[in-house]
C-alpha cells in the first residue's frame, strides 16, 4: 500500500506499507507493522504519527501529520515531484490527477466498472479484517492476540505441518511477545480459531 504524509496542506513525503512500524517495549525495537498494528510510519528518517494509528509510546521525537492512503499512480507522480525537490501542495496534486483521469473515468463508468470497483473495495476490507487477527484463550487461561497477515498464515501452515510430523512442543509467539514453546493443543486451538476467522 502507498501513503502520502501531509501537514498544513503540504505533502512532506511518501511511503509504503513497508515503512509502517510499531514500538516493541521489551526489546526497544521498531519492527515492521501491519496497517492495524502500526503506531507510526518512517519517511526520510523522520517518524510520523497519524490519528488513525495506535498510540506511539516510543521515547523518541516524532511528528504528528496526516498519513493518507493513495493509489500507485499518485505515488508515482509524487515520487517524480520529490526527485526534482519540488514542494507539493496536497490540493494541487489532487487537482492534477483529477484533470488527467476524469474523462477516462466517465468513459469507463459502466455497471461492470462499478461492480469491479466495489469488489476490489470488499476484498481490501476483507483482507484488512483478516489481518487484524484473533484473540485466543490458551490452556494457561490467558488471552493472547495473534495477527493474521499473509506471513502469519504461512507460519500457521508450517506449524500445522510440525504437528503432523509429531512435534510435541511448537515454537511460536503472540503479538508483542517473545517466541516460546506452545503445546500441540494450544497451537491446534489457534489454528482452528484462525481458520474460522479467515473463513
Amino acid at each position: 500500500m502507498y501513503y502520502k504524509i501531509v501537514k498544513d496542506n503540504i505533502i512532506l513525503g511518501i511511503a509504503t506499507s513497508a515503512n509502517l512500524i510499531r514500538y516493541q517495549t521489551l526489546h526497544k525495537m521498531y519492527p515492521m507493522a501491519s496497517e492495524f498494528s502500526a503506531e507510526a510510519i518512517v519517511c526520510k528518517d523522520i517518524i510520523y504519527h497519524a490519528d488513525w494509528m495506535l498510540e506511539f509510546k516510543a521515547p523518541v521525537k516524532y511528528v504528528i501529520a496526516d498519513v493518507i492512503s493513495i493509489n500507485e499512480e499518485e505515488f508515482n507522480i509524487l515520487s517524480n515531484a520529490f526527485e526534482t525537490n519540488e514542494t507539493v501542495e496536497d490540493n494541487l496534486i489532487e487537482e492534477s490527477i483529477n484533470d488527467d483521469i476524469i474523462e477516462e473515468v466517465f468513459q469507463d463508468y459502466t455497471i461492470d466498472f462499478v461492480k469491479n470497483t466495489k469488489i476490489k473495495e470488499m476484498k481490501r476490507t476483507c483482507r484488512l479484517e483478516i489481518e487484524k487477527g484473533v484473540d485466543v484463550v490458551l490452556s494457561d487461561g490467558n488471552n493472547y492476540h495473534f495477527s493474521l497477515t499473509t506471513q502469519d498464515q504461512l507460519n500457521l501452515t508450517t506449524l500445522s505441518a510440525m504437528i503432523m510430523s509429531g512435534e510435541e512442543l511448537i515454537p511460536y509467539h503472540a503479538d508483542g511477545e517473545l517466541c516460546k514453546y506452545f503445546s500441540v493443543e494450544d497451537i491446534s486451538t489457534l489454528i482452528s480459531i484462525a481458520r474460522k476467522h479467515i473463513s
